[in-house]
């Protein structure tokens, strides 16, 4: 890492030391980063059947209030998928399109299996467009794969889906979490925390992951979308909901009363999935389109410009940076000012860019850019009404040096100065990374 520091950050005292481990709080462990200091506490544990080391904790909607319900649709119900029985056991997410299950066949094996919606109660084709888009993808990769990209096992047709489904049926290995889910359970913890333990602005939830985690995780993700790209498949809506880690595991919670708690999973090992809005661009001619959630969404898609090659190198350095701040850094506050037009004023405040008179001029000869763009107003000159932190406000030491050069590098506003995936992946943040 650069041994530049800001001058606000923290005098080095010794070598920051890998993300402790559930072996090593387990042993007690007080060396270097592995103890925790005067104000961090470890989350009491949260029983299970089978009760976990104290440490850690376990997804459990008594807790966090984050669990999917598993609603009657789920009880004990059967389904048959091409003559083969399974257990719907509960819902694991849902989406605008679809909505995933866990099964468990009649051998014990687990799956997740997605159902495609139907758009009204009267739509009565068989749902092929739904899944079409998706198994496109898988089959563009054929026996192409991956570590941090999930696969296919099949698709088939459910016999009685249930209400307001498609009989098309989509089925995947089961992975844990998203790393959105987690963060999510995270933060709610730290504000149970925080309520009994802190005052005043301290009382709002701040949760973090460790760098040696951002590293490792951020590694995957970029390769991941590099193996993609390199089979001219664009994700379109990647973000941190969209990454999930590949088993169903605990994580410890480091909190911190007067800084940011620290969220620390188990296992790192992650797999992009949910390729809902994903799509195999071979010719780029052509038109724009509303894609990427709006708080991951590149600059060029709120200016009406078609969607490009590097398009989701923006939401990808976003998703990582996320590890770190854990929120949006340019949360827009509300007011009189329509939201696009002040979304794209905060991106330009808190980066320190302004988007150029080329870009503007491309986006106004965009062809149907106007149906994009919504309010937002061409040539726009107005200045961020809220008072948002600039990106490197948001550095909390030195440690994270590389991290933000890594951020700065990859968050430009103008795509045709946008670094590549394979730039990404190859950034020296990625360089130190410890398995």
């Amino acid at each position: 890492m650069s041994s530049n520091r800001s001058p606000t950050s923290p005098v080095p005292q010794s070598s920051p030391s890998p993300t402790p481990t559930p072996e090593s709080f387990s042993q007690g462990s007080t060396s270097g980063r592995e103890s925790l200091s005067k104000s961090a506490t470890r989350t009491p544990p949260i029983e299970l059947t089978e009760t976990p080391s104290p440490q850690w904790i376990v997804h459990s909607s008594e807790d966090t209030g984050t669990d999917t319900d598993t609603s009657s649709d789920t009880s004990k119900k059967m389904i048959i998928i091409d003559a083969e029985k399974f257990q719907l056991a509960k819902v694991l997410g849902e989406g605008s399109f679809g909505r995933v299950y866990s099964i468990v066949g009649e051998n014990g094996k687990q799956f997740a299996a997605k159902l495609f919606k139907k758009k009204n109660d009267s739509d009565d084709c068989d749902g092929d467009d739904s899944i079409r888009a998706e198994t496109e993808i898988f089959c563009r990769l054929g026996s192409s794969s991956h570590s941090s990209v999930l696969r296919m096992y099949k698709t088939g047709m459910v016999q009685d889906p249930p209400t307001g489904f498609f009989h098309n049926v989509l089925i995947m290995p089961e992975v844990g979490d998203s790393i959105g889910d987690v963060f999510e359970k995270a933060k709610k913890l730290d504000a149970k925390f925080r309520n009994q333990n802190c005052s005043g602005y301290e009382r709002t939830p701040k949760v973090s992951m460790k760098m040696n985690a951002i590293q490792l995780i951020g590694k995957q993700i970029c390769e991941g979308v590099e193996f993609l790209s390199r089979h001219h498949i664009f994700h379109r809506d990647l973000k941190p909901h969209n990454v999930f880690f590949t088993k169903k595991i605990g994580f410890a919670m480091e909190h911190n009363a007067g800084r940011f708690s620290f969220v620390l999973p188990k296992h790192l090992s992650i797999k992009i999935g949910d390729f809902g809005e994903a799509k195999i661009i071979t010719n780029w001619d052509f038109d724009p389109e509303t894609v990427q959630t709006k708080g991951y969404r590149a600059p060029e898609i709120f200016l009406g410009i078609s969607f490009k090659s590097n398009s989701d190198v923006w939401s990808t350095a976003l998703t990582v940076l996320e590890l770190y701040v854990g929120m949006d850094i340019f949360q827009t506050r509300g007011g009189s000012v329509p939201w696009e037009i002040e979304r794209i004023r905060s991106i330009q405040h808190v980066l320190g860019q302004r988007i150029n008179t080329e870009l503007w001029k491309e986006a106004e000869q965009q062809a149907g850019g106007e149906d994009i763009r919504e309010n937002l107003v061409l040539f726009d000159e107005g200045k961020c009404s809220s008072d948002l932190p600039t990106l490197m406000e948001h550095k909390r030491s030195y440690h994270a040096d590389s991290l933000f050069e890594f951020v700065q590098f990859a968050l430009i506003i103008d795509y045709n100065h946008r670094p590549s995936f394979q730039d990404l992946s190859s950034h020296y943040f990625f360089k130190t990374t410890k398995n």
